[in-house]
């Protein structure tokens, strides 16, 4: 399921890209991974955070032409996440989540998932979310879960699978919250909102 989610957010960003990286988006169009991946690494060896998550993406995935290398994501995904890249943080926590080229780590996770969904990465807020519902890599918490979850599902509207499925868990959610909580919920979803996901967690 990861893998599918960070190809969904990898070629949701494609035509997002501006500057050095244009020439590396035009030929993931067109189908050539292998030239894309190519132009993608000029851009990330010189710093380029979303060049480095591309380069990330493309390993991790591996698309036609382009081999499969965790490690590979990992080193590109870390530069990109250093640097603040919201969809590098998310990246980045899945890998530690599912212990894919690293130790798995739920706490580490969670860390890396808390500073994408603070920019407003909606399936890294529902991802925090699960493990809040979980009490996996955070203290079980199902306000925060809901929180998240209701997050996420406020601005998936663009991806329906994300969108379905925050709405799906939000749901499980609210039944298994008292009335008085999930009211607690809701506010905090709203001030977190009004914060710009700001100090939400």
């Amino acid at each position: 399921m990861k893998a599918l989610a960070i190809g969904i957010v990898f070629f949701a960003a494609v035509v997002v890209f501006a500057g050095g990286v244009e020439e590396g988006d035009a030929a993931i169009l067109k189908g050539d991974y292998v030239l894309a991946l190519k132009k993608y690494k000029v851009e990330a060896e010189k710093g380029n955070a979303d060049a480095q998550n591309s380069v990330g993406d493309m390993y991790f995935t591996g698309y036609k032409g382009v081999p499969q290398n965790y490690r590979e994501a990992l080193r590109w995904y870390k530069l990109s996440a250093a640097q603040g890249n919201a969809r590098s943080q998310f990246s980045l926590g899945s890998m530690y989540q599912e212990g894919q080229s690293v130790i798995q780590d739920y706490a580490e996770a969670a860390r890396l998932y808390k500073l994408s969904a603070s920019q407003g990465l909606p399936i890294a807020q529902m991802s925090l979310g699960m493990l809040y519902w979980e009490g996996i890599g955070v203290t079980h918490d199902l306000v925060r879960a809901h929180m998240w979850m209701n997050l996420s599902a406020a601005q998936s509207d663009r991806n329906q699978h994300l969108l379905q499925s925050a709405m799906k868990f939000r749901e499980k959610i609210e039944k298994a919250l008292p009335t008085k909580e999930l009211a607690k919920a809701q506010t905090m979803a709203r001030e977190c909102l009004q914060r710009n996901y700001k100090n939400c967690d």
